[in-house]
């Protein structure tokens, strides 16, 4: 086989588009609609939102509607794909799993707002993969199997059941860091509704703080008044505290 360059992959391209008027039609579609939701984003976030789904739902509708017959043929070759990645998955599968344990796993760790119990749950599935990788390497490099060739390690009876068993816990894995993820997005949602319809003014303030803050304007006014008295004032002030004094003697 031949690499092809770009001019010639570029020709066919377009040789493909110009063979059935379908296709024009729904590329100039396609190039309508990214023009008006690239200017409806700008003006209206969440119009373009529902415009962005109502055409994915007719696009959806397009391909079932062209392909129904080829749908479930490619549902029963999805499942048996999926189920044979899970069960069967070669070295780059296993590596990929293992990035994500370790990225997820690290991230929940350092992320506060990560519950205490899914913390755990990280942290168990975490240290149950690595161990279950490193029973897998001893057993390889033990049995000298070779790692790329997959009738080589699915032979051996131990490898087998222990990779099908790591790989459904670690699909019991990617379902709970769903669940959560969704759970704590609506959490977050709820709480910018709330907060949009019960606003909070920094211009009201507490009863109590208001009242001490009136006795505080109250004593500050005297003491400014008593700084603004005359020296005649004084001395008034103090035969008067003088006669008291004697009056009460």
């Amino acid at each position: 086989m031949i690499q092809p360059s770009l001019i010639e992959i570029g020709k066919n391209f377009i040789n493909v588009i110009s063979s059935s008027i379908i296709y024009i039609f729904i590329l100039i579609l396609l190039i309508i609609l990214s023009i008006y939701l690239y200017k409806q984003i700008q003006k209206d976030i969440k119009k373009a939102k529902k415009i962005s789904l109502l055409s994915f739902v007719i696009v959806l509708f397009f391909f079932f509607l062209f392909h129904y017959h080829h749908f479930f043929d490619i549902f029963d070759k999805f499942i048996e794909k999926t189920f044979v990645i899970i069960c069967f998955p070669d070295i780059f599968l296993y590596i990929l799993a293992l990035i994500i344990v370790n990225i997820v796993t690290f991230n929940s760790i350092f992320n506060f707002n990560t519950s205490r119990l899914i913390r755990i749950i990280y942290i168990a599935h975490y240290a149950h993969f690595h161990f279950i990788t490193f029973l897998l390497q001893d057993i390889i490099v033990r049995e000298k199997i070779d790692i790329y060739s997959i009738l080589s390690i699915y032979a051996n009876q131990t490898i087998l059941n222990l990779v099908t068993w790591n790989s459904l816990i670690f699909l019991l894995f990617l379902i709970v860091v769903f669940v959560e993820k969704f759970t704590r997005k609506i959490i977050v949602l709820q709480n910018t509704d709330v907060e949009k319809m019960n606003p909070i003014d920094d211009n009201v303030c507490i009863v109590e703080n208001c009242q001490e803050y009136e006795n505080n304007t109250q004593i500050n006014s005297e003491m400014e008044k008593k700084k603004n008295l005359s020296i005649d004032e004084y001395k008034k002030i103090r035969e008067w505290l003088i006669q008291m004094k004697q009056s009460n003697e």
